[in-house]
């Protein structure tokens, strides 16, 4: 499962659950999970509901509706 299907799959989830996500697939290395969460919240994939705490933003919506 790639970063983006755990975010289709979990429409909110913790900084640490997609930190586990990425330790058993991909790195266990912690600026790695944070350079992805960044990405994906400048490019309108996650909102940032509060520290360490993401929500999907679906597509076809923008995160000001989400």
């Amino acid at each position: 499962m790639k970063s983006q299907q755990f975010i289709a799959t979990h429409p909110v989830f913790r900084a640490e659950e997609f930190g586990a996500f990425l330790a058993e697939r991909e790195s266990r290395n912690t600026r790695t999970r944070d350079s992805l969460l960044a990405h994906y919240v400048k490019t309108n994939r996650l909102v940032r509901v509060r520290r360490g705490l993401y929500a999907a933003v679906p597509f076809g919506k923008t995160p000001e509706t989400v």
